[in-house]
């Protein structure tokens, strides 16, 4: 695995508003992983036209058939520029692309990702990193380490409870911890994160 840190994601988003060579009206985000790009670049750019739009195809690291949702009402611009944070095998970016080249056939689109991998199937415009190994980004490594750090032993505390199915008023304490922390946070990856550290 490949750790990418702010610093390293600082210094590409820098770089990657040097090479952006036309002036987007605006950034569509592919959700999640293209928002912190969006939200960096939409600073940098001056730009105010965030979109976003859902594009799903991971389920526990295996790619599975693409899924398109939300997509944004983008009449008014001239010039998008659509981000996400790695083209992998180049699904979803194809298919984001498509899907608002069909629709808006008078915008002009271009494609900016952090990681690219070399058999992907759609080549983005702007490309900061070769993926040789699945990446780990800060944004989402980095909330898991400061929620365990910060709560290691009520949520240890709560796994165990609903693991060994202890029936008592500590179980439903446990429960509603670890229930409210996965609604919060997102936490059903972060929870089999949390057993590794």
């Amino acid at each position: 695995m490949q750790y990418y840190s702010y610093e390293m994601f600082r210094e590409d988003m820098k770089e990657l508003v040097d090479k952006i060579d036309f002036n987007p009206d605006g950034i569509v985000a592919i959700a999640r992983g293209g928002l912190t790009m969006a939200h960096f670049l939409g600073i940098a750019l001056d730009l105010r036209r965030i979109y976003t739009i859902n594009a799903t195809s991971f389920f526990n690291k295996v790619q599975q058939e693409i899924q398109i949702a939300n997509i944004p009402e983008l009449n008014g611009n001239q010039r998008i520029l659509i981000v996400d944070e790695i083209v992998d095998s180049g699904t979803s970016m194809e298919k984001v692309h498509s899907v608002l080249t069909n629709i808006y056939s008078n915008i002009d689109f271009k494609t900016a990702c952090i990681f690219h991998k070399p058999t992907a199937k759609f080549q983005p415009d702007f490309i900061m990193r070769e993926a040789k190994d699945w990446v780990e980004f800060f944004w989402e490594v980095d909330v898991v380490k400061s929620l365990h750090e910060k709560y290691p032993a009520l949520l240890l505390i709560a796994i165990l409870l609903i693991v060994i199915n202890v029936e008592s008023q500590m179980c439903f304490i446990g429960l509603a911890y670890l229930g409210n922390l996965c609604i919060r946070h997102r936490a059903t990856y972060r929870v089999r994160l949390a057993l590794h550290y």
